[in-house]
């Protein structure tokens, strides 16, 4: 449905519409749309990211504990 009087404040990136019940809300123009979507793809690939930094610190830690306790074997 077309609005004829804008009811809500300019927001950059949005639109005005009427919803199924007659409520004006903002919808996203399709660039801020994929915008978001590419922010939400970059939030999940960096928690991946973050888990496997985590992972390889985990196992750095153990092999030099390995290390040290070989080290000690060797030269006890």
């Amino acid at each position: 449905m077309p609005i004829t009087k804008p009811q809500l404040p300019p927001r950059a990136g949005y639109v005005e519409v009427v919803n199924a019940d007659g409520l004006h809300v903002y919808k996203p123009t399709p660039e801020t749309a994929r915008k978001l979507a590419e922010e939400e793809a970059l939030k999940a690939e960096n928690h991946a990211l973050k888990a496997q930094i985590s992972a390889l610190s985990d196992q750095n830690d153990f092999q030099e504990e390995l290390i040290v306790e070989l080290a000690n074997i060797v030269y006890a």
